[in-house]
């Protein structure tokens, strides 16, 4: 047989398919090209590998005659074309499929450098993208293989330098090994021939170079380090231009190296170049198809990380919402690729930044669910991290600290507390059995945080035993050398803090000595701030602390005078929180209260310094840092945790403004900046813009836009991680406010600013009297707004200290009246009390004599009186010698000289006269002793509501004719039995959907005012009120010929009832048991049928608007009572909420009233609201005189104290 033809027939075959396979890869090729114009959204990709892949299986099936080499081309080609779309979509089969396909063409072809060159690109990106140390390990493996084939004169020798050098530093941030970075080091300068000449090579030696320096830098602190990284940055402007796909790795080294700088040396150069770097990484990846998508991740969670850092310099809040918001968007990203990758170790960067970012939002905004995030976000970054990972330590360390952050809150229950120090503690245990961080800064961090956690367990031994340990452990990193700036003030202070408190512990024999030491520590710190140009380090606080307990220690007065300069330079630093600044206004207050009530010591407040520091200027300006504190993100119970903190503040501040000897008129301006900032800010939300919107319509449209976002969601949701970022849209909000006020005419706007106009109006209905007792011992003030001015009157003898015993006094006597009905005399003391040393000085200032206006018939002028600190629990209205006035008949009480009504603020006042005027537009209010008309802008007379119930559960018939052991029954919410549960602190219901719901209702066709009458004589497991039924009829019959009367007997009113009532009466008298909670004056409450599930209380109250309610008649207990002395100026009470929610008239109670006596006092309250009408319709302008009347005809009528006493008027 021949064979002759065989070798032709291969080679025409040979000549036919090797053509045809160039073919088609010429074609995938041109279809690639054509996919990456698409944007990477074309088909073409696709079809490029599928011809590939039939030009794979043709040369399978030729194979023999077709040439290895060609057969390589193929998988390389396809590989290549995998690789592609891996590097920009991160599809996890494409790397998979890339590998495969460089694996398959080195076997072909082992000495094929492309191939195994390839296998180590791949590699690369696969640990770029999923972070598995196996993936690491594989690299180096295919790094070590080409070493042992690739030399010097191949072209692959630059990149096999350079991805060596790479793959050290990516393991270095592994394991924390220096040594890797030094070797690739010595790699990156390594010289080559072909280092200059491929494409944009040299330039990324050049960066990569000054990435690893300044890496290295934080663990070897040699500032050369640095010096070379900014070496060869400088030199990068000689440098190719890096090719468009490389850009981003371009940015993001550039920008981690101004990082490390900033973070070194605090400069402000260097913190913009970071971000600016970070941001145009971003617009790199945005700009141009060929970066890959993954790099979208690393982009946006190093401008979060840059923004925080930032923040820190700046503080301004944007800063960290833009952070916030760019860090949940990596997250996300993460999220909706973890079914292609799950990346555990770029995660855990991005919650640990996270993490950082919600603390520093917490610091500034006292969220609480701030807080619990921050905690979630360290938590979940440190169960993302293995325990053999170089981050381990440091991110334990964190969780540990924010752990002890939330057990030291005060929103937390013992039981959360003792688990978090747990926590806190195990994470301890965890970071210290890892490895020790590379970063030195993470090392002192570690040790601080371990001593930190030591200085907050339960005690065992003495204080300075324990302190002794925590020194061990700060003197440990205090002696870490590091020139990082941040770390080595970190330590130094913390060392200071604890010298400190071991020289304020009271068994310390050389508690001046140990306070030296710690003030040594401090200079420390200041010769560090000086030499690096800068003030943020927040020594400052606690050395003002020290400072000021070696002052009180010493009595030296240097100490003095420092202590009050360094609290100067906290309030004038930018760089400080709000907190910090009030806290240091508050302190210097304090410092400058103590010089002045020591003889020995009044000789500072002259002396060069301190009478350089006008902080009395500085405290007006703080006030109005306040209202930026409170958010109006958080729940109302966190605003109320954050205004405890100051609740001295306002008061402190009149008091600065007084020794400066500041005009009367300005004293109270900075009075009425700082105090019930709750109700002042639900006000300007009730206050029209009408004129913002004519003058300044855009920045009107602005700030109600952004007002409606605000207050969308409810001020007691919870925060949610929603698309709208509550504290985002207050911040903005915030700068609105700030560009309104650059306006002429607008300079106050939304703030308790009272002008000179205003001021004139006040006086004319009436002096209104502010009382401010005096601090500690010395005297108080009077500020009087009377006649179209205002003065000063000092108070002698009218202290802080008096006033607290007079309360003291007073809650004794009434308790053991509501106990034992036994009257003691304690009452007749304290009125008596008032009356000589507050009352009684400013009334006959005012000319207030009382008998001459009763000689010539005119009825007594009215006075309004806005109550300070300890002066908001005593009743100045009932201030008199009763005894001798009912006696003699001489005028020595405040009911018979004036007509009493109280006030929260002056603004509180303008606004409810504004309220009046709005129903009785003749300016009947300005009273000369004539009873005004009462008419409705409306045209719609007033409305009542009427609530009856005869019977409810828990008391049978026969319990309503008798009182708990033939004692005069109260209405104070007295429990019957000791196992009834405890009132929730908000119902489910309790939102703003539920108020506006409740508010949808049918206007009556009858336009006749309408009143609401609710009455509760027996309530779920209280005593029974038999005359409140009465009490509510006598009101009815007074009321009915000019009223449409609501009335409820039968089913028993709940509080959907009574808030419907509330929207459409003009007047609303509820009869029932009131209590004002001992803990929380948001849970204070009126107690209905519903009162457990859903009660009517303050918090319920105050966020609702009652457009139409004209007056509130609450007769039950303790209704304008607050126990809660740390917001006695915020009128958080039951009448206050009343208030807050529009009600221009109130008639309240100081403590218990008693069932029947309630009943004569409000039928004769609505028979004075008749006087002087010939056709006996009610006036309601008059509300304040008929309750005068009916307390004094009490008076008159020899009935206790007890019983008249405790009724006031609040309002117009």
């Amino acid at each position: 047989m021949s064979t002759g033809p065989a070798p032709v027939v291969e080679q025409s075959i040979e000549s036919l398919v090797e053509p045809t396979i160039r073919a088609v890869q010429k074609k995938a090729a041109e279809s690639f090209q054509k996919w990456c114009l698409s944007w990477l959204k074309g088909p073409e990709l696709d079809h490029a590998l599928s011809l590939l892949e039939k030009a794979i299986q043709l040369a399978d099936a030729a194979k023999g005659i077709v040439s290895k080499t060609l057969i390589c081309e193929l998988w390389l080609q396809k590989a290549s074309f995998h690789e592609q779309r891996a590097f920009r979509l991160s599809k996890r089969q494409d790397v998979d499929k890339s590998l495969d396909c460089y694996r398959k063409a080195a076997e072909i072809s082992p000495e094929n450098l492309q191939a195994k060159a390839g296998i180590m690109y791949v590699l690369h990106r696969r640990y770029g993208v999923n972070g598995d140390h196996q993936t690491l390990d594989d690299l180096f493996d295919a790094i070590n293989s080409l070493w042992m084939v690739v030399t010097q004169d191949d072209g692959l020798f630059v990149d096999l330098l350079l991805f060596t050098a790479i793959a050290l530093y990516e393991r270095a941030e592994y394991d924390g090994s220096s040594d890797d970075l030094d070797i690739a080091i010595e790699l990156l300068g390594v010289e080559c021939p072909f280092r200059d000449v491929q494409e944009d090579r040299s330039t990324i030696f050049h960066l990569m170079s000054a990435n690893i320096l300044a890496t290295r830098f934080h663990i070897s602190q040699d500032i050369q380090d640095l010096e070379r990284a900014e070496k060869f940055v400088n030199e990068l402007q000689t440098k190719p231009a890096v090719m468009p796909s490389h850009k981003p790795f371009e940015q993001e080294t550039l920008g981690k190296f101004h990082q490390a700088k900033f973070e070194a040396f605090k400069k402000q150069e260097d913190m913009v170049a970071m971000c600016r770097c970070f941001f145009e990484m971003l617009t790199s990846i945005d700009k141009n198809s060929a970066c890959p998508q993954a790099s979208r991740i690393t982009a946006s969670y190093q401008i979060a990380k840059s923004l925080r850092l930032s923040y820190h310099w700046i503080y301004d809040p944007l800063i960290l919402t833009r952070a916030h918001s760019f860090a949940v968007d990596a997250l996300d990203r993460i999220q909706a690729r973890k079914s292609e990758w799950p990346v555990q170790h770029i995660e855990a960067d991005v919650r640990f930044t996270l993490g950082e970012i919600q603390r520093s939002r917490f610091e500034k905004y006292g969220a609480v669910p701030l807080l619990e995030d921050a905690v979630s976000q360290f938590r979940l970054s440190v169960l993302l991290t293995a325990r053999r990972e170089d981050p381990f330590g440091r991110r334990a360390a964190e969780l540990s600290g924010i752990l002890r952050s939330r057990a030291n809150s005060a929103s937390v229950d013992q039981t959360q507390k003792s688990a978090d120090l747990i926590e806190a503690q195990y994470w301890i245990q965890e970071m210290i059995l890892g490895p020790m961080p590379m970063r030195r800064s993470d090392r002192i961090e570690m040790i601080l945080q371990l001593g930190h956690l030591i200085s907050t367990r339960p005690r065992s031994e003495p204080l300075t035993a324990q302190i002794d340990k925590v020194l061990q452990h700060y003197s440990c990193a205090v002696n870490v050398e590091c020139a990082e700036f941040g770390p080595r003030i970190d330590s130094l202070r913390s060392a200071a803090e604890a010298w400190t408190r071991r020289g304020q512990a009271s068994e310390n024999p050389k508690r001046v000595e140990d306070l030296e030491t710690a003030l040594g520590l401090f200079d420390q710190i200041e010769t560090l701030s000086k030499e690096r140009g800068t003030r943020s380090t927040g020594h400052m606080p606690p050395l003002a602390t020290l400072l000021d307990a070696l002052f009180e220690l010493t009595g030296d007065a240097k100490y003095g005078m420092r202590c009050a300069e360094t609290n100067y330079q906290i309030f004038a630093n930018s760089k400080y929180e709000l907190h910090a600044k009030l806290k240091a206004a508050t302190s210097f207050a304090l410092l400058a209260a103590r010089i002045v009530n020591s003889k020995d010591l009044t000789g500072i407040l002259s002396t060069d310094p301190f009478s350089k520091i006008q902080f009395d200027e500085a405290l007006a300006l703080a006030l109005e840092l306040v209202d930026d504190i409170l958010s109006e993100s958080i729940a109302r119970s966190q605003q109320l945790s954050q205004l405890r903190q100051y609740h001295l503040f306002s008061y402190l501040s009149l008091w600065a403004a007084k020794i400066a000897e500041k005009k009367p008129r300005d004293i109270v301006r900075v009075y009425e900046r700082g105090r019930s900032v709750i109700l002042t800010r639900l006000l300007n939300k009730r206050t029209p813009i009408a004129e913002l919107k004519e003058k300044l319509p855009e920045l009107a449209n602005r700030y109600q836009r952004l007002s409606e976002r605000l207050s969308s969601a409810g001020n007691d949701e919870v925060f949610t991680n929603q698309p709208i970022d509550k504290f985002g849209v207050e911040s903005q909000l915030r700068l609105v406010v700030s560009d309104i006020r650059k306006n002429k005419g607008f300079e106050h706007f939304q703030q308790p600013y009272i002008s000179d106009e205003e001021f004139e109006k006040l006086s004319q209905s009436g002096p209104t009297i502010m009382l401010v007792s005096g601090i500690g011992s010395s005297n108080g003030t009077a500020l009087v707004v009377a006649q179209g001015s205002v003065y000063r009157q000092e108070l002698i003898g009218y202290s802080a200290d008096a006033c607290r015993a007079q309360y003291s006094n007073l809650t004794s006597t009434v308790k053991k009246w509501q106990s034992s009905g036994e009257d003691d005399g304690g009452l007749d003391q304290v009125l008596s009390w008032l009356w000589y040393q507050v009352a009684e000085p400013v009334l006959d200032r005012l000319g207030l004599q009382g008998s001459k206006i009763e000689e010539e018939g005119m009825e007594l002028p009215r006075v309004w009186w806005i109550l300070c600190d300890w002066a908001n629990r005593l009743p100045v209205h009932a201030a008199g010698d009763h005894r001798k006035a009912r006696d003699t008949g001489v005028p020595c009480a405040v009911m018979d000289r004036a007509i009493s009504s109280y006030s929260p603020t002056l603004r509180s006042l303008i606004y409810s006269r504004a309220r009046m005027s709005h129903f009785q537009p003749d300016d009947s209010l300005l009273e000369t002793g004539k009873a005004p008309v009462q008419r409705d802008r409306r045209a719609e007379s007033p409305k009542i509501l009427t609530t009856a119930m005869p019977t409810t559960e828990s008391l049978d018939a026969g319990d309503l004719a008798t009182t708990d052991q033939g004692k005069p029954v109260s209405r104070f919410s007295k429990a019957l039995s000791a196992a009834t549960p405890a009132t929730p602190e908000f119902s489910t219901e309790d939102t703003d959907a539920e108020i506006q719901k409740l508010s949808i209702s049918e206007e009556p066709s009858n336009k006749a005012p309408r009143a609401l009458l609710a009455a509760m004589p027996t309530t779920p497991d209280h005593i029974a009120l038999p005359n409140a039924v009465t009490e509510i009829a006598v009101a009815k019959t007074l009321l009915s010929p000019n009223y449409t009367i609501s009335s409820f007997s039968s089913p028993a009113p709940m509080r959907k009832d009574i808030i419907q009532g509330l929207r459409t009466c003009t007047i609303a008298h509820l009869a029932c048991h009131g209590e004002a909670d001992a803990l929380d004056p948001l849970k204070s409450k009126l107690l209905l049928s519903d009162w457990r599930p859903k009660p009517l209380s303050v918090r319920f109250i105050m966020r609702m608007e009652l457009e139409k309610c004209q007056l509130a008649y609450l007769s039950a207990c303790e209704t304008a009572v607050n126990h809660d002395h740390a917001l006695a100026e915020e009128a958080l009470h039951i009448c206050g909420a009343f208030q807050m929610a529009g009600v221009p008239n109130v008639v309240a109670t100081w403590w218990e009233i008693l069932d029947k006596e309630a009943c004569s006092i409000a039928e004769a309250f609505y028979a004075g609201l008749k006087v002087g009408r010939q056709d006996g319709v009610v006036d309601i302008g008059r509300s304040a005189r008929a309750l005068h009347a009916a307390t004094k005809s009490a008076r008159e009528a020899g009935m206790a104290p007890f019983v008249w006493a405790g009724y006031a008027h609040f309002g117009a």
